[in-house]
Order: C-alpha cells, then structure tokens, then sequence
C-alpha cells in the first residue's frame, strides 16, 4: 500500500509549461504596461486624485517599482511550483499533502490574478486558462494516487 508515488510523466509536463506559460504571460504584460505611456498618465491621474504630491517624472519611478513589484507577488507561486514540480519529478515522490498544498496555493494565486485582473488584456485569460490546467492537472494526481494504493 503506496502513500506516495512518483509523479507521472504527464502531469508533469502539463504543469511545467502552465506554470512556463504563465510566467510567460506575467512577463509580457508587465512590460507592456511599463512601456504604455497612456497606462501611466492613467495611473498618474489616479494618483493625483487620491492625494500623491509628486511631480509627473518622479512619480514614474514609483510607478514601475509598483508594477513589479505586482509582478513578483504574481510569479512567486508559478516560480516555486515549477521548480518543486522538477524536484517532485527527479527525486521527491508525491502524496495527496502535496495536491492539496499545491491546489490552495494555485487557487489562491489565481484569485489574487482575479482579483488584481485586467480583464481587457489577453494575457489575463491566458494566465486563468493555465492556472486552470495546472489546477485540473494537479487533481488528477488523486486518481493515480488512489489507483497506486492497490497495485
């Protein structure tokens, strides 16, 4: 009666390029809002409104600091998902600890993008679809892990 079992080839392809795509995916879309000027003078007008007192071009330094800083929030689960999925491949075995963990951090991690979202962008859909498929991929861990109790 097997507890823990290796992780199958599948689920682990399926959550190394979800977890790829949606780094991906983070990547592209910060650059491209550091990069819009328009986003900025949004942002800008925003912030003069609720009170910022600081100049047009200081303020734009303030501006990326928050964006990537909103980018590490977002990358850390798929960063440190994608590196633990390589190890729970090489040499550590898994158990249902390890789907549970890695769904509610996933999940939450989804929400915080939900929450955060932008839901004008692409790569906004992007990120939720592979989100998605790690999710279902990692659930799918249970029936092989139930399935492995038997053998």
């Amino acid at each position: 009666m097997k507890t823990s079992i290796k992780l199958p080839k599948k689920q682990f392809y399926l959550l190394v390029i979800s977890m790829g795509v949606i780094l991906l995916a983070l990547s592209a879309e910060v650059m491209l809002m550091a990069k819009d000027m328009n986003l900025y003078d949004q942002w800008f007008k925003e912030a003069v409104l609720a009170g910022l007192e600081t100049s047009y071009d200081e303020s734009f330094s303030m501006y990326l600091s928050l964006n990537l800083s909103d980018f590490f929030l977002k990358a850390i689960v798929p960063m440190a998902m994608g590196v633990y999925t390589y190890f729970a491949y090489v040499k550590i075995r898994v158990n249902k600890l390890f789907v549970f963990i890695w769904t509610v951090l996933l999940v939450g991690a989804a929400a915080y993008v939900i929450a955060g979202g932008n839901f004008d962008s692409v790569f906004f859909y992007i990120i939720l679809i592979s989100y998605l498929t790690a999710v279902i991929s990692i659930l799918s861990l249970v029936n092989v892990i139930d399935e492995s109790k038997y053998v």
